[in-house]
């Protein structure tokens, strides 16, 4: 298991670390959701294409 930290900006804003977009095939515009839950002290990240193609 791989740990990745990020810091909150004053307007509450996180920027997702290079490698981890590149993990989760994240590019710019993709919209991703995130879920806690109370088992996992970590995050799920589901990534999804917030428009579409053209």
């Amino acid at each position: 298991m791989r740990q990745f930290t990020t810091t909150t900006t004053q307007r509450n804003q996180v920027t997702i670390p290079a490698e981890v977009r590149r993990i989760l095939g994240i590019n710019p515009r993709d919209k991703v959701s995130c879920t806690s839950t109370s088992t996992n002290t970590g995050w799920n990240s589901t990534k999804y294409n917030a428009w579409p193609s053209r």
